[in-house]
Order: structure tokens, then sequence, then C-alpha cells
């Protein structure tokens, strides 16, 4: 199995989130709507500390 193939099944099986590029793709070449293919949009607030958090909050110190 090529490498495509293989990113497409783990995809299909949900061991594997789309990229955003492969998202796009979707849409644009084959007609997909966004929606259905990242669902209805709903923020969902994040649980514990990322490292987008904590990179955020160390760099608020730097500011002043």
């Amino acid at each position: 199995m090529s490498r495509s193939k293989s990113r497409v099944s783990e995809i299909l099986n949900g061991q594997r989130q789309p990229t955003v590029d492969q998202i796009r793709a979707l849409h644009q070449h084959l007609g997909v709507p966004v929606t259905s293919l990242i669902g209805s949009f709903k923020h969902e607030p994040a649980t514990g500390n990322s490292s987008t958090s904590i990179a955020a909050e160390g760099s608020s110190g730097s500011l002043a």
C-alpha cells in the first residue's frame, strides 16, 4: 500500500485527523462542503495547560 493510501485509511478509520490542507483540497477539488469535513462550528474550551497556553503565559511576563 502506498503512503498516501495508508494515510487515507488512517483518516477514514479515525486513527488520524485530516490536515487543514487535506480538508481544503477535498473541498476545492471534490466539492465536499467544509462543514461536512469538520462538523459544526462550536467553541470547545481547552482543558488543562497546552504547550501553546504555557508559551503564551511565559511570554506575557516579558512584555512589561
